[in-house]
């Protein structure tokens, strides 16, 4: 069975490529990381992973801009 995915969206590259190294550290052995630089790229993985059915998708999802402490839940609802 496929690990299950962590996916980060941020549109500052150097905040992401941050986020997507400790991401890997802490939990690269038990899921597939992967990060997007915008909402709607992250949007479009989601749908490649509902169309491939490898069970291996996002199980939840939650989306925070805490910079602006904008919760990011629309995107995270489609």
């Amino acid at each position: 069975m496929p690990r299950p995915v962590l996916l980060a969206v941020d549109e500052e590259e150097e905040a992401l490529r941050g986020t997507s190294r400790e991401l890997h550290k802490r939990y690269g052995d038990d899921y597939r990381v992967m990060c997007e630089r915008s909402a709607e790229s992250a949007l479009e993985r989601l749908r490649d992973f509902q169309a491939a059915g490898d069970g291996g998708g996002p199980r939840a999802r939650r989306s925070v801009d805490a910079r602006n402490e904008r919760d990011g839940l629309p995107y995270a609802g489609r």
